[in-house]
């Protein structure tokens, strides 16, 4: 089976400064000129693909490239800020199914390197582990960000109501915090 790719992370700051290019200096690269600058322009201000995008992989309605000097439609989704392309032809289902497991393939190889080396040396868990399930659930509701601060940084599962006081591994129990808003809640634990 072919793999996705994720072709670019932070994928509206790079078409907003495409359009700015391409505003100011008349044009940006040969690919990119083929789609008119108000296509552009209206993608960029869809606020509802955006958003939706957070929650599910959506098809980018414009995209074009070339190959062997011919121009052709490619078939690019938008999921969490990133866009993600295959060299194979899917459904959407099967498509959204590729982006989302590639997504969380992903997330679980950086939680590994974090634990890997966060230097904490301690590798004896003291209670048991949030299921991994879990951890998928609470990570597509929370949209992959600090849910206090937005931030996508050093992100834990934090317990809402603490373990040692009678909480759950549920995701009605766990929300994603950076590192510096769980800290701050556990000062404030008493």
């Amino acid at each position: 089976m072919a793999g996705i790719k994720k072709l670019r992370a932070n994928a509206k700051a790079h078409l907003a400064e495409i359009v700015a290019r391409r505003k100011q200096k008349g044009h940006y690269n040969d690919q990119i000129e083929r789609v008119p600058l108000a296509e552009h322009e209206k993608l960029l201000a869809n606020a509802e693909l955006w958003e939706r995008s957070l929650v599910e992989p959506v098809l980018i309605p414009i995209c074009v490239g070339v190959w062997e000097g011919k121009w052709f439609a490619t078939r690019q989704y938008l999921f969490q800020d990133a866009y993600w392309e295959t060299d194979v032809v899917y459904t959407d289902e099967q498509m959204k199914l590729l982006v989302k497991d590639a997504f969380d393939s992903e997330r679980r190889k950086f939680e590994r390197l974090e634990q890997q080396f966060s230097g904490s040396g301690d590798t004896k868990a003291t209670r048991p582990s949030i299921p991994e399930s879990v951890r998928i659930e609470v990570w597509r509701r929370d949209q992959g960000v600090c849910v206090r601060c937005g931030s996508r940084d050093r992100l834990e599962y934090d317990h809402i109501i603490p373990v040692a006081k009678g909480g759950g591994n549920t995701a009605r129990n766990i929300e994603l915090l950076c590192e510096v808003c769980n800290q701050k809640k556990g000062d404030l634990i008493q």
